[in-house]
């Protein structure tokens, strides 16, 4: 056999291809991807600002907790063992009390509704709560208890001739002024404004108080009375986009005055009023200012259910037959012609006529102007109550006589 030769070099590698030189990016590429590079300097600034935007918050709030509310609410959490309960609580009451988070809630309700441009008459507060200016002015101007050179000096002898003369008819005169707006819903205005100060009572107005008490003058005091009542319920006891009371405050109100007024009405023959349903739909005076008269659908309209009361098939409207008269202004002249008012809410609570003279915006002149245009009025009367809001107690109170007695 034919010997096999065997070749142990290792064979030749197959030829391939060098691989081509790499190749720079195009210039215009490294151009563009340098756009999207910062500096260390900007990154910096970036991330302390951003840390501020996180740290914030806390810190003002336990800033807050601690100086003004005395205690800090994480306190809650290692005082003792926490439950589901108590940690939902601490989830809430974080919510409802931090100070940052209202602060956004208000700038961004305040861009969205376009109040940013609100008139000059108007102040937007929290929650959708609106202000009228020539109210919270009352809290920049004189202290009610000043000296005798005070404009307020005209306010007490004004009142005590006025009370004078009614004595010497027999008529007794009870004082009821409507707290503002901002005497009751403070927190509305003021981010930091503390529950357990109470009301925000105008400058000198519990020594005025206090004055007119001494001159023997009746005086029916309702601010601490809504104030306790306002968190009780869902229904505020001011309308939110509007001047006035709302339904419930007023109902509130009414209860305090029938409780006052029952003792002087003794002997007086009671009657028992008929009522039907009526329904109140209207827009907020300050939602109206605010739209300029063209409607803000923003804001919700007033609008409850209440009972007008009736006689005979018709609105009833007490004459110079009722026994008590109220002077006042819009708190006592909203819905009295249609039956639903002040004065109809006190009938139903007194069960005797109760007549009103009020006029939108003057308490002090026009009603006791009236009074003397129609002097059959008094005729009959055993209680005049002369209602005002609060802040006319800083306007020029005059003496003004009453009319002469119709034979």
């Amino acid at each position: 056999m034919a010997e096999m030769e065997f070749n142990l070099l290792p064979a030749e590698p197959a030829l391939q291809a060098e691989p081509a030189p790499l190749t720079p990016f195009p210039e215009a590429i490294i151009e563009r991807a340098g756009d999207g590079v910062i500096g260390r300097k900007t990154a910096w600034v970036l991330s302390v600002l951003f840390g501020l935007m996180i740290c914030a918050p806390g810190v003002y709030q336990y800033y807050y907790d601690t100086r003004i509310l005395g205690r800090s609410e994480f306190n809650d959490l290692v005082e003792r063992a926490p439950t589901a309960e108590s940690l939902h609580k601490f989830d809430t009451d974080l919510a409802d009390q931090s100070r940052f988070d209202r602060w956004v809630r208000h700038s961004y309700w305040k861009l969205q509704t376009g109040i940013g441009r609100a008139p000059v008459s108007t102040t937007v507060g929290f929650d959708g709560f609106l202000f009228p200016q020539f109210e919270m002015r009352i809290y920049n101007s004189y202290d009610l208890s000043a000296q005798e050179s005070s404009p307020a000096s005209n306010l007490l002898p004004a009142l005590m001739d006025y009370d004078s003369q009614l004595r010497k008819r027999g008529i007794h005169l009870v004082i009821l002024p409507i707290p503002v707006k901002a005497c009751i819903y403070p927190e509305k205005l003021a981010i930091d404004y503390r529950a357990e100060d109470g009301p925000a009572f105008p400058p000198g107005y519990l020594d005025w108080l206090g004055r007119v008490r001494r001159a023997g003058i009746d005086v029916i005091e309702v601010t601490q009375l809504l104030w306790g009542q306002k968190n009780t319920a869902a229904d505020p006891v001011f309308l939110p986009a509007d001047v006035h009371w709302s339904y419930r405050g007023r109902s509130i109100v009414c209860d305090a005055v029938a409780d006052c007024l029952r003792p002087f009405l003794a002997g007086v023959p009671s009657m028992n009023f008929s009522t039907e349903p009526f329904t109140v739909d209207e827009e907020g005076d300050m939602a109206h200012w605010i739209s300029f008269g063209w409607g803000a659908t923003q804001f919700p309209r007033v609008h409850y259910q209440c009972q007008r009361v009736v006689r005979n098939g018709a609105v009833y409207v007490a004459g110079d037959e009722a026994p008590v008269l109220i002077l006042g202004d819009s708190f006592a002249e909203i819905g009295n012609a249609d039956g639903y008012g002040l004065a109809n809410e006190l009938m139903l609570r007194l069960h005797v006529p109760v007549q009103a003279l009020a006029v939108k915006g003057d308490p002090l002149y026009l009603p006791r102007k009236m009074l003397l245009d129609h002097p059959g009025a008094l005729t009959n009367k055993k209680i005049v109550i002369w209602e005002f809001s609060q802040r006319f107690l800083w306007e020029q109170w005059n003496k003004m006589p009453l009319p002469g007695k119709v034979n």
